[in-house]
């Protein structure tokens, strides 16, 4: 049986880890949203073209994935 700081170092470092994972979505969505508009900005892609929805899905995909593996690190 664990003793009560193995217990509460344990709690702090699932917490820092599902941070982590919750932090990854949050930048993998600014960090697509910046890119979409920098490529629009630039000229490179259309604003309504296939390519940005099939990125968007992908990053909200990605950053949905990485939201419930930091749920799921902080609930165990």
């Amino acid at each position: 049986m664990k003793n009560r700081e193995e217990q509460e170092r344990e709690e702090r470092r699932k917490y820092a880890l599902s941070k982590f994972f919750f932090s990854l979505a949050k930048t993998t969505i600014l960090a697509s949203i910046i890119g979409i508009i920098l490529g629009s900005i630039l000229g490179d892609v259309q604003p309504k073209s296939e390519t940005v929805i099939i990125m968007m899905v992908f990053f909200v995909v990605l950053a949905i994935v990485f939201a419930v593996i930091g749920f799921r690190i902080l609930r165990k």
